[in-house]
């Protein structure tokens, strides 16, 4: 949505690993994450200095495709449902940011293949 494209024009972080890219997005500062299922709980709650710490724990779990980050409290909430599994809503919580991991094709066309 428009939406969306507007909040993650603020950021983005690629990292590159081997042969394997991932780019992470994080939202405006004001905004939360909430999983379409309500049984979701994060994979993982920590507590890191900055949005780019708390990417970087994402991008290191390999269930991880969403992640909250709240700078004032330094909590890093680290989800396994992408953008898509859930709702991107704006938050009274002001240090509140969004981030969302997304693979190139490059990721997957590498399984299945012979080692040579």
């Amino acid at each position: 949505s428009a939406l969306r494209a507007i909040l993650f024009l603020a950021f983005s972080l690629t990292v590159t690993l081997g042969s394997f890219r991932s780019s992470m997005t994080l939202s405006n500062p004001g905004t939360t994450f909430v999983p379409n299922s309500p049984m979701e709980t994060p994979l993982k709650v920590i507590s890191v200095s900055s949005a780019i710490r708390c990417a970087q724990q994402c991008n290191d779990n390999p269930l991880c495709r969403t992640l909250i980050y709240d700078s004032a409290s330094l909590v890093c909430r680290l989800y396994p449902s992408d953008l898509q599994e859930g709702n991107l809503t704006a938050t009274t919580i002001v240090t509140s940011r969004v981030g969302s991991i997304r693979f190139s094709p490059q990721f997957y066309t590498s399984y299945n293949q012979s080692c040579v």
